[in-house]
């Protein structure tokens, strides 16, 4: 009975090392500088095509989440603090308004980004 324990947890060790040596080695591949910074350099579609998404994504995410973070709910948490309602309501709201942004702005934002990067690269 303990044996077949012992057997049965060095399979699953094993089975645990070889998912990560996998891991490691996609995740090895996916990296390799090289290979990527030599394919951009070859082709001036790809380069140019890539330089686009990136400045799209850079401009439309991380300048709309600092503007929500920087100023939209500086200015919501300042007239939350000049009303009458409690903090706990305060933070419900906060978290509220945070998921309203994420469904109403980040996900269509996300889709148009995706759609905009397709017709740029043809793939459909």
């Amino acid at each position: 009975q303990s044996r077949t324990t012992m057997d049965g947890a060095a399979q699953t060790w094993q089975h645990t090392v070889d998912q990560l040596v996998v891991v490691r080695e996609g995740l090895e591949a996916a990296t390799y500088a090289r290979r990527l910074l030599t394919f951009l350099w070859d082709s001036e579609r790809i380069r140019v095509r890539s330089f686009q998404c990136f400045v799209l994504n850079f401009l439309l995410f991380l300048g709309s989440i600092a503007v929500m973070d920087l100023a939209i709910m500086p200015i919501i948490r300042m007239l939350l603090r000049a009303s009458s309602i409690t903090s706990a309501v305060q933070v419900h709201v906060e978290q509220v308004l945070g998921a309203l942004y994420q469904l109403l702005w980040v996900f269509p934002a996300y889709f148009i980004s995706f759609l905009v990067s397709c017709s740029w690269s043809k793939c459909w």
